[in-house]
């Protein structure tokens, strides 16, 4: 991959910003050079407790590894269309799921569906190649 040129995209409500989701954040600005986070909707997140999407907003966008937060309006799919970035970025608990962004790496095979735990040192920054990706992905058990 070539840091200069990508975009790496990650998705959630962020009700509370905490470690974890720091260092997916990291983790992201390791692997491309500017980060989109994109924020659910309200009426997208359910019934679960939550802050307002000003609240949640201002908390990523004071972020310094944050370069850019979007609203997801309708659904990740949509948002990530219109931003076309070149990794998509996901917690390593989301890898069983049903990913509905691997209808966008159907669409676009230039783009990568990453899973990672979050960790600094998964990648080392300097991760160029796709046997670098292969490793983690059987290191983490991820197919």
């Amino acid at each position: 991959m070539n840091k200069i040129k990508n975009t790496v995209f990650v998705s959630g409500v962020f009700n509370v910003l905490h470690i974890g989701h720091i260092r997916l954040f990291a983790f992201a600005k390791t692997i491309g050079a500017r980060l989109v986070v994109g924020v659910l909707d309200e009426h997208l997140c359910g019934n679960r407790p939550k802050q307002s999407l000003d609240e949640r907003i201002t908390q990523l966008s004071t972020c310094s590894l944050v370069d850019e937060v979007t609203v997801i309006e309708s659904s990740a799919l949509e948002t990530i269309r219109k931003i076309q970035p070149n990794v998509i970025l996901k917690g390593a608990e989301f890898a069983s799921f049903i990913n509905e962004e691997l209808e966008f790496i159907a669409e676009c095979p230039a783009c990568e569906l990453l899973f990672s735990p979050g960790v600094l040192g998964d990648f080392p920054p300097s991760h160029t190649s796709h046997a670098k990706s292969t490793e983690y992905l059987k290191r983490h058990k991820i197919t």
